[in-house]
């Protein structure tokens, strides 16, 4: 599938999500927003084929193989990867979670009973972004094996 397929399984994951909203409309929004790019953001590792990379990311964490090299090899930062696995999934929604406490400025509060409350009370826009994360990696499980090994949802394991 392509990227704005997977954005559009991310959106269509959000959208259900904000329906069990009682939030405003912009609440909403950004709970379809997410869905959104949780759908997207495991195809960040494809940023490997942008015709700039290796003179730009490659020159500067002086990478020892070409963009295109990576994408298509074996490592754990190329594409089906880690990215694509259960693993990036949970820590990535949590990078999105603790990165709206920021933004929204609750989490100011000094005890991590606060961070907690903060979590539940937007948890339609994070599970919005897990699930939709999640429905991306399975609709590459179909990925011929040929390509990158499959998708290894339990990365770091080889199983």
């Amino acid at each position: 599938m392509d990227i704005f397929s997977h954005t559009m399984s991310g959106v269509a994951v959000g959208t259900v999500a904000a329906s069990f909203s009682r939030g405003s409309f912009v609440q909403r929004l950004k709970i379809v927003f997410l869905g959104g790019l949780g759908g997207a953001l495991p195809d960040i590792d494809a940023i490997s084929l942008w015709s700039g990379f290796d003179s730009s990311i490659g020159e500067f964490l002086n990478l020892q193989h070409s963009g295109r090299e990576i994408y298509k090899g074996k490592f754990w930062y190329s594409h089906h990867a880690f990215m694509h696995s259960l693993m990036a999934a949970l820590l990535m929604t949590t990078v999105v979670a603790f990165t709206r406490m920021l933004l929204s400025r609750v989490f100011r509060m000094s005890e991590w009973r606060g961070a907690f409350a903060f979590a539940m009370k937007r948890r339609g826009s994070i599970l919005a972004f897990l699930f939709g994360y999640v429905v991306h990696l399975f609709e590459d499980l179909p990925t011929p094996s040929s390509a990158w090994g499959g998708v290894n949802l339990l990365w770091p394991s080889t199983d």
